[in-house]
């Protein structure tokens, strides 16, 4: 009898197997199926006075480990930290910014005495050497102050720009335990940055003023040599390779050591972040502090055209869209749907520019993918040239709650929805916002493309290497590393590329820039040309998981949940293609009241829009294929999986009862012949 039951239970077993393992539940219940390491990120505590800038490395270090799905991650101050929480978490951080602040002696104990690994990045390693010497993690701390000049760093025989200049110098005296994975070197008269900690320059931008001076204490560094260590006659070690390497004419010291217990980071990889920079090795050695298993020698790259509104000439923004489709390039397009100019007094939307549209229309025809660069991009001034979000004369945002940002949100994508538009990321106009904006960005869109202030402090704009998966407001950041194209500033293509050449030492690092097609094409041709020798493969946005909401309209690429709440209007629904071409459009037979939900995927590189209307083609025998019957009700995958399985007990025990009545039924068949025959 139990022979019976055992090809339907184990069908069904391997049906339950597939199905785990095709729906990605850690998305959906991360306690319970999620697999990402827990994480805690300790700082020096902050000064009351101004505790967002001394939080701000920290905050960028959160950012940044973002990359890599962490099931959690939590920020604690020294001061705040409480005896033995350590040891709840995967991996301690603890970034140094304050060599004149204390830290706890039962902090120096729990980390001292952890047998999961802790990285210490920058200050105060001394205050631990002092506590528990640093030799039985097989280092030597050689002084207690950051007095050593370096301003290159060598990983991955790339040279790699380092401004903060500012070093510590630690010696490796176990080469068993540790391992020196990046170098930091100076050429002769090589001086230490004022102080520690910064900010990069101010974003710039055509039209604006010209950008702060660099701080006067810098090196003014030349042009970096062909050979590897920079014109410094640097000896062979004293005692063993890993040890610094000191002479009059330089320098060559341990900048990122990674040990058993302990991985240490000479200076704070954070400071004065420029595109090429020191900055990039730490960001790859994370992927070693993590043991992720991101595939190695993956470049995305992403070229974005800029700045595109109703005063924007169409010709050199279909010509760079032209070229950039002739070679089978991808792109986005940041859209201001609305320009304006107070000085004019003009005021142009692109639902009443049927030219306008028509240049929006040749872009997405062309491969290109609108995203929305703000409402105006200005508060006072003219589009594209003023901020959104930013107070220019008073340095801090204009948001005094979320409502500011959700109405501009709302306004731009209805003057898009109204033209038939429908973008699937945002750019921040600047990059500058501030926090509560970025917070009620987050209800909107999925995904931005930009950097992001740490702080609400402007040019504090972090900018990332690889694909940020959740960042402090549970975005997607997609990177972009690579700034813009000026060649007046110094950037144009040849700097580009040097610094996308030096970005290869992230081992799953992007090139991702962006170019006002006002400029000369042939700038845009030679980045396009370079990046694809160097390695890099373009990809389109569309490509990934992305998801645009607003109550009545979602717009989806790659898989994802969709709710909607309509008010007796018909559902919509229809895919774009990567030409920019609609099809599959139906609409619901009934207006719809209420909640919709359905689980959505979409065909790579193609978008898909979901929208409550008002009004429908008129239902004839020619459009009848357009029509659904009225969609509503839970179809979320977790829904769906449950529902799944109920089915399939059902069908289980259906097809047993079949295969019983059938049995049943060949007995007494058989019985009734023998009977049959018997009488005979």
């Amino acid at each position: 009898m139990i022979k019976r039951f055992v090809l339907p239970v184990v069908g069904f077993l391997l049906v339950v197997v597939l199905v785990f393992w095709l729906i990605p539940l850690h998305r959906y219940f991360p306690s319970i199926f999620g697999e990402g390491k827990t994480v805690l990120v300790l700082y020096d505590q902050p000064n009351p006075n101004h505790v967002p800038e001394d939080m701000a490395d920290a905050l960028m270090l959160r950012q940044l480990l973002g990359h890599f799905k962490a099931a959690k991650i939590e920020l604690i101050s020294s001061g705040e930290y409480q005896r033995g929480k350590a040891k709840e978490y995967d991996l301690v951080f603890y970034i140094g910014t304050k060599d004149d602040m204390p830290v706890p002696t039962y902090l120096l104990d729990d980390l001292f005495f952890r047998r999961e690994p802790t990285v210490w990045i920058n200050s105060n390693l001394d205050q631990m050497n002092k506590r528990h010497a640093l030799d039985s993690y097989g280092l030597r701390l050689v002084g207690e102050n950051d007095d050593y000049a370096t301003n290159r760093v060598l990983y991955k025989e790339k040279q790699l720009w380092k401004l903060d200049t500012r070093t510590f110098m630690v010696e490796v005296t176990n080469t068993k335990k540790n391992r020196v994975l990046a170098w930091a070197v100076a050429e002769p008269g090589a001086k230490t940055s004022s102080g520690q900690g910064g900010y990069g320059p101010k974003v710039a931008w055509p039209g604006a003023p010209p950008a702060e001076t660099p701080p006067t204490s810098f090196t003014e560094l030349p042009p970096l040599p062909d050979d590897l260590n920079f014109g410094v006659d640097i000896p062979a070690p004293r005692k063993s390779e890993t040890q610094p390497a000191v002479t009059s004419a330089g320098l060559k010291i341990p900048w990122i050591i990674r040990g058993e217990k302990l991985w240490y980071v000479a200076s704070n990889p954070l400071s004065y972040q420029v595109e090429g920079g020191a900055y990039l090795a730490f960001c790859d050695v994370l992927h070693d502090v993590f043991n992720s298993k991101d595939k190695a020698g993956d470049h995305p790259a992403l070229v974005r055209l800029e700045d595109v509104h109703p005063k924007r000439g169409p010709a050199d923004l279909l010509a760079a869209a032209d070229y950039l489709k002739s070679q089978d390039v991808p792109f986005i397009f940041t859209l201001i749907p609305v320009y304006k100019n107070p000085e004019t007094e003009e005021t142009i939307y692109l639902s009443n520019s049927p030219e306008f549209q028509a240049t929006v229309k040749g872009l997405i025809a062309r491969g290109g993918i609108p995203i929305l660069h703000g409402y105006t991009h200005q508060s006072g001034g003219e589009t594209a040239v003023d901020y959104e979000f930013w107070s220019a004369t008073g340095d801090h945002p204009l948001s005094i709650g979320p409502e500011f940002m959700a109405e501009r949100v709302i306004r731009g994508l209805s003057e898009c929805f109204l033209a038939d538009v429908y973008p699937l990321a945002w750019t921040t106009p600047h990059y500058a916002a501030g926090q509560i904006d970025y917070n009620s960005l987050h209800n909107y869109f999925t995904t931005v493309v930009e950097r992001r202030q740490p702080i609400d402090r402007l040019g504090s704009d972090q900018f990332f290497p690889y694909t940020i998966y959740q960042d402090l407001y549970k975005q997607i950041i997609i990177p972009e590393n690579l700034g813009y194209v000026q060649p007046a500033a110094g950037r144009d293509a040849q700097a580009i590329l040097k610094d996308a050449d030096n970005g290869l030492v992230v081992r799953d690092g992007w090139g991702s820039f962006f170019f006002h097609t006002f400029l000369d094409l042939n700038l845009l041709k030679d980045i396009v040309d370079g990046l694809k020798k160097q390695g890099y493969h373009f990809v389109s946005l569309a490509d990934y998981n992305n998801k645009v909401r607003t109550e009545d309209t979602v717009i989806v690429s790659g898989i994802s949940e969709v709710l909607l709440n309509l008010r007796s209007q018909y559902l919509r629904s229809f895919t774009i293609k990567t030409d920019g071409k609609v099809k599959n459009e139906t609409f619901s037979f009934r207006p719809v009241t209420g909640e919709v939900q359905m689980f959505a995927s979409v065909y790579p590189g193609e978008t898909a829009v979901y929208q409550g209307v008002y009004t429908t083609p008129p239902l004839t025998f020619k459009n009848l294929s357009k029509f659904r019957p009225s969609i509503s009700g839970v179809t979320n995958p977790i829904a769906l999986f449950l529902l799944f399985v109920g089915l399939m007990i059902l069908v289980t025990f259906l097809v047993i009862w079949v295969f019983l009545l059938t049995r049943k039924a060949a007995f007494e068949f058989r019985n009734a012949m023998r009977t049959r025959r018997g009488k005979q």
